[in-house]
This record gives C-alpha cells, structure tokens and sequence, in this order.
C-alpha cells in the first residue's frame, strides 16, 4: 500500500485507522515493521533465488508463530526474513515447510549473507 515510503509516512494512517501494527516485506532488503510508533528492521539474506513460490506464505506462516510462541516482534520479524530467505533456496511452494530448528540452523549457516 505504502510503496517505496518510508514505513514511517504510514503513521498518520495508522493511527486514524486504529492500526497498531504494520509490516512490510522487502524481498531480500529484508523487512519493517511499525508498531505503536516504533520501528523495527530485519536485515534480509543475499541468497541465491531457485523459486519464490510460497516465500510470503512462509514469512506470514512464521510471523504467526512467532508471535503465538511469545516472541518480540524483532524477533519474530528476523526469523520469519529468514524462513522466507530459506523458502526461496528451494524449488516449490512447500519448500518453506520446515521446523523452527531447521531455521535456526540456517540462520547460523548464512550470517555472513545477511545484508
């Protein structure tokens, strides 16, 4: 909705709307997220792309948990980066099915693609 803006010009909205929490993905810029007027980054992955079917599936998927397990959002935000970062390795949309310790996993393999 937002564009190429700064996630920061969605404010005014947010707060007519009554929105608390807004969050972009940014394919391999990683992704934002704005929440009650504070703003949270998550550096993406340079990795090489084999197919992006289900990468947003995946980031949404993963968010969800996250956020159900008790995380933070900053936390939440850069293990779902990374989970679609995985997803997209891999040919097919169910390539981002996986399990929080094979992400961790990854995560740990690839710091030195992190942008």
């Amino acid at each position: 909705t937002f564009g190429q803006d700064d996630i920061r010009c969605a404010q005014a909205w947010m707060a007519q709307n009554q929105i608390r929490t807004l969050i972009r993905t940014a394919a391999a810029e990683g992704a934002t997220a704005m929440q009650d007027g504070t703003l949270f980054t998550a550096a993406g992955y340079a990795v090489e792309v084999a197919d992006v079917t289900g990468a947003g599936d995946t980031f949404g998927g993963t968010l969800v948990h996250g956020l159900e397990q008790g995380w933070t959002l900053q936390d939440t935000l850069a293990f779902a980066v990374a989970a679609a970062s995985r997803s997209v390795t891999q040919h097919g949309p169910r390539s981002g099915r996986t399990t929080p310790q094979n992400v961790k996993n990854w995560i740990q393999k690839n710091q030195n693609k992190k942008g």
